[in-house]
């Protein structure tokens, strides 16, 4: 997926430490992604293989307009 920083940075989603999407809006919202939602890579970045802060750093560093990641959508009973 790809995800449209919005004009004040943010991507419109939160993570947990696991990579379970937990809160979705805005333009991420329309770009497909739901909550309970797997994360597993960020850019060239496995979520497995780097601390939550690291992740974290990758996901607001505002320099990057738009940030590609691998998510593999919820259960159909929503986790």
């Amino acid at each position: 997926m790809e995800f449209i920083r919005s004009p004040i940075g943010f991507l419109g989603f939160t993570i947990s430490e696991v990579g379970v999407v937990e809160k979705v809006d805005g333009l991420a919202k329309n770009s497909g992604l739901q909550v309970h939602s797997r994360m597993l890579q960020v850019e060239d970045k496995l979520l497995c293989c780097h601390t939550h802060k690291q992740i974290t750093d990758l996901l607001t560093a505002k320099e990057k307009p738009v940030v590609r990641a691998y998510v593999i959508p919820p259960a159909p009973k929503g986790r």
